[in-house]
């Protein structure tokens, strides 16, 4: 016998005593990892839901990711039809791509701001000496960037609305301030993910920004940095791994909190 088409509707769909297809799909859905609610027979919101996610994991094309549970449906999932090449296909792409999104909200803020940078490494100005980076192109302001590096990574874990800034000395002002989630910390505090402020002149104008990767240990540490090189550690044009040490100018060590 065929099983019937349902989907959301109102009043909530529900099994009677001659209708029982809300809670068969309910327990196959169960029990393919779909659905984790009670099997009450009743078409809610969180049963209409596992529809759409069932399918999308199964490798339905998005447009076909609906609320509605047939006999297609039911087919796939008690396994009496196999899914087709492209299905397999987008089912593992999506299968990847959920594993990583799992693993990354595992990730304290700080380590994803670390892992993130740190994956921009070897970025650099086109054409060189121009301050024109990705950085700079996507803050929209054409000019020294390390600061707009940080507020890009910031951006993409989530806090680009809490941390925006292109000015090193706003930044330092703001921390010596304890405003806007920023403040000072001791260098003994220092733990990845944490910034760094560069007076690199020790003329009390805080002129560079990078994220440290290490604690500090025996005054060095490890860090990344962007808009730096070895030959010009404020306006480099390159995005690189660093080590830093306090014997190379003044440092104003500060903590965003992520919360």
């Amino acid at each position: 016998m065929s099983f019937p088409t349902i989907g959301i509707q109102s009043p909530y769909l529900q099994d009677n005593d001659g209708f029982h297809a809300v809670s068969d799909a309910q327990k196959i859905l169960k029990k393919r990892g779909y659905y984790h609610g009670a099997i009450d027979g009743v078409l809610g919101p969180i049963t209409a839901s596992s529809f759409s996610e069932a399918k999308w994991f199964l490798g339905y094309n998005r447009s076909k990711c609906t609320k509605v549970f047939g006999a297609l449906l039911m087919s796939y999932l008690n396994r009496t039809r196999k899914p087709n090449s492209r299905m397999k296909l987008l089912r593992s792409r999506r299968l990847r791509k959920a594993v990583r999104r799992h693993a990354s909200r595992k990730l304290s803020p700080q380590s994803r701001l670390v892992r993130k940078l740190t994956s921009q490494i070897g970025q650099t100005e086109h054409p060189p000496h121009s301050n024109r980076s990705k950085f700079s192109l996507w803050y929209r302001m054409i000019g020294p960037w390390c600061a707009m590096f940080i507020s890009w990574g910031m951006a993409q874990i989530g806090f680009g609305k809490k941390y925006r800034y292109a000015y090193v000395p706003t930044i330092y002002a703001l921390a010596h301030e304890s405003r806007s989630g920023l403040s000072v910390i001791h260098p003994s505090q220092v733990r990845a993910g944490d910034q760094y402020l560069c007076d690199w002149n020790r003329n009390g104008v805080f002129d560079h920004i990078g994220v440290a990767t290490s604690r500090v240990v025996d005054n060095a540490w490890s860090g990344i940095e962007g808009n730096t090189s070895v030959g010009n550690l404020s306006n480099g044009g390159k995005v690189l791994a660093t080590h830093r040490n306090m014997s190379q100018g003044r440092f104003s060590f500060i903590r965003f909190n992520f919360r």
